[in-house]
């Protein structure tokens, strides 16, 4: 993981500087820049002041606009400079510092991470917030996670067959790159073989889902379907695009971008044309002041929550991880987002649930670590928690999860 310990020092000093307070920023007050200064002092204390240092900035809280963090980062960097520390914009550092900023039931918390000769350096510093109060949000909802299975081989999606018949119906069908499994328990039934057309590429994208007590999965360019007992199932190749479903029998097109894992709109999916234009890592249905909408994660590190019917972009944030859900429940205002972190794949994943507000991205829970990895998380068709494949880092096992939104009181 990065360097809590730093970035949370710079990221809260620069922050919380003279001049962030005097532009008022909702996230500054006088706990955080008390914290904030204690942490620069032992980040200072840290790194050689010979290396060449890099800064990222993200925020878990959905508080800082995409402005903020860019000021934010800048602020950053500047104290460094002044404490002798060279910063750079590009991949000649030495030492990669990344702030978050995040928050629990109670206080919030800047996190530094940093590795630096071959040793992870981890600071968090937490402080109550005397502003806005976030605490009715974060005791609207809970997340709870509930492992399905695991096994030693990658597998990309899973779904829960819920036919009354167990005995002709697998507990879960699980896709793997190169066949659709029946499972019960931990124990496997008959499979289906999975041919394609050219070979898979390196961050293989697949899903599956149930229709009307059949199933339908798509890896790239494999489309397979049936009965979910496995019996009788036909596999084509198909270059259509992939579909995407929202609430109120919405839909969207989108194309996976060749060999890669991320897809590309179709031509006209949506009326707005930056809406359509952006590439995305993934793309979940929700509703939006009572109308279907869309949230999608761009390629360009933003988040983007946009109206359906007019494609027009109500809000945006920053920081967040490639992996997102949306959910339906009876919380707050009936839908919340399931959002990863950013990292790279030798760090542990979390997932923090958000609500729209209708004019910016709250929190309603503290982030939720898992064993490693997300390799994939899907939103369920309809009611129901979300899908989440998770990489356990430590074991090595693949292990499925569904991700439970609870009302708290």
């Amino acid at each position: 993981m990065w360097a809590r310990t730093q970035c949370i020092a710079l990221a809260s000093f620069l922050i919380f500087s003279s001049t962030i307070l005097m532009a008022s920023p909702r996230w500054a007050d006088d706990a955080s820049t008390k914290a904030a200064r204690e942490l620069v002092q032992k980040i200072a204390a840290q790194i050689d002041h010979k290396k060449k240092v890099m800064v990222e900035v993200a925020d878990m809280t959905g508080e800082m606009r995409a402005a903020e963090l860019d000021d934010a980062k800048k602020m950053i960097e500047s104290e460094l400079r002044a404490r002798g520390l060279r910063t750079v914009a590009d991949s000649s550092f030495d030492v990669k510092v990344r702030i978050t900023l995040s928050q629990d039931l109670i206080e919030r918390i800047w996190v530094a991470e940093y590795e630096a000769e071959g040793t992870r350096a981890v600071l968090v510093a937490q402080f109550e917030h005397t502003g806005l109060d976030i605490r009715p949000w974060m005791t609207g909802a809970h997340l709870d996670r509930e492992l399905i299975f695991s096994d030693n081989a990658l597998f990309l999606d899973f779904v829960e067959c819920r036919r009354p018949t167990k005995e002709t119906c697998g507990a879960e069908l699980v896709l793997f790159p190169k066949e659709l499994m029946g499972m019960k328990g931990w124990e496997s039934f008959p499979d289906v073989l999975i041919a394609h057309e050219k070979p898979t590429s390196r961050d293989v994208r697949g899903r599956i889902r149930l229709i009307d007590g059949r199933f339908e999965s798509r890896i790239e360019d494999a489309i397979c379907s049936g009965d979910t007992n496995l019996s009788n199932p036909k596999c084509v190749t198909s270059k259509n695009p992939w579909s995407f479903w929202g609430p109120g029998g919405e839909s969207a097109n989108a194309i996976l971008a060749d060999g890669q894992n991320w897809f590309t709109w179709v031509g006209g999916a949506l009326p707005n044309a930056d809406a359509k234009r952006e590439p995305f890592f993934s793309l979940a249905g929700i509703e939006v002041n009572g109308e279907p909408g869309w949230i999608s994660s761009g390629t360009d590190g933003k988040v983007r929550i946009f109206n359906n019917k007019t494609g027009e972009i109500l809000g945006t944030a920053a920081g967040w991880g490639s992996e997102l859900a949306a959910v339906k429940t009876e919380c707050g205002n009936g839908w919340q987002i399931l959002a990863t972190r950013q990292r790279d794949r030798t760090e542990t994943d979390a997932v923090t649930v958000f609500e729209w507000t209708g004019s910016e991205f709250r929190a309603l829970t503290d982030p939720l670590e898992m064993n490693g990895t997300i390799v994939s998380m899907w939103s369920a068709d309809g009611e129901g928690p979300a899908r989440a494949v998770v990489h356990n880092l430590k074991t090595g096992n693949y292990e499925a999860y569904l991700l439970k939104v609870g009302c708290s009181q």
